[in-house]
């Protein structure tokens, strides 16, 4: 779904500049555009490993999904990244989570190339 993409990194293009501008946040604005791009693609890797018909794909994609979700989480628990969502703060992690979901809404599984 298209439309699961395009809104999940217009919204994460929005808060991140928010926290920029506004905020004067640069650190947090920057790490919120980078995980959420993490999170995007630990989703897209989650649903390619999960429709792999081999065990060697299978594994990378997981390990991906793993490495990006990592990576994500920690950096917005090191720099204490958060948000607002109709009034109510939430942690970077959230983001994370989100961004799993877009990934795995907005990613085509495509079968493998035969060689």
């Amino acid at each position: 779904m298209i439309f699961a993409t395009f809104a999940f990194f217009l919204v994460t293009l929005a808060i991140g500049l928010s926290k920029i501008a506004f905020d004067g946040q640069t650190a947090q604005g920057l790490i919120f555009m980078l995980v959420g791009t993490l999170a995007y693609w630990a989703g897209s890797a989650l649903k390619i490993a999960l429709g792999a018909s081999e065990a060697r794909p299978r594994k990378v994609g997981f390990a991906i999904a793993g490495a990006c979700t990592a990576a994500g989480a920690i950096m917005t628990v090191l720099a204490e990244v958060s948000f607002d969502a109709y009034g109510q703060e939430m942690h970077g992690i959230a983001w994370v989570l989100a961004g799993l979901i877009a990934g795995l809404l907005g990613t085509k599984p495509r079968p493998a190339p035969r060689g």
